[in-house]
């Protein structure tokens, strides 16, 4: 009896779950068979990785333009300050540091800059 219950409890949460997805919408289909199928609309989930690519490859291209721009040793002395300074300059140094994607690809940007 217990494993009766179990398995109705099962089918009634899959039952509430379908309904919950039918509420914002669904689709009616003729099956193969003849059979008439109504099912949840699929709805696209947000997409989480594109903004935070974009963030990313922005920052990087900020710091390539700014390294290729001034040069390494005025870059690195202007960092140099910032790690004096007090927690937030200190957050931008350690953000602005260079790392070996920046300092190839500002390597290779050089020559293009005035």
């Amino acid at each position: 009896m217990d494993d009766a219950q179990r398995r109705f409890e099962q089918r009634c949460s899959t039952v509430r779950r379908k309904h919950l997805r039918m509420a914002s919408g669904y689709v009616t289909r003729l099956d193969r068979s003849g059979v008439i199928l109504q099912t949840p609309i699929q709805r696209a989930r947000p997409a989480v990785w594109r903004p935070l690519a974009l963030a990313f490859v922005g920052a990087l291209g900020i710091k390539v333009l700014i390294l290729s721009g001034m040069g390494p040793e005025a870059y690195e002395a202007k960092r140099a300050e910032l790690v004096t300074g007090n927690g937030v300059e200190r957050a931008g140094a350690l953000l602005m540091q260079v790392d070996p994607l920046t300092a190839r690809v500002a390597e290779w940007m050089r020559p293009l800059l005035p």
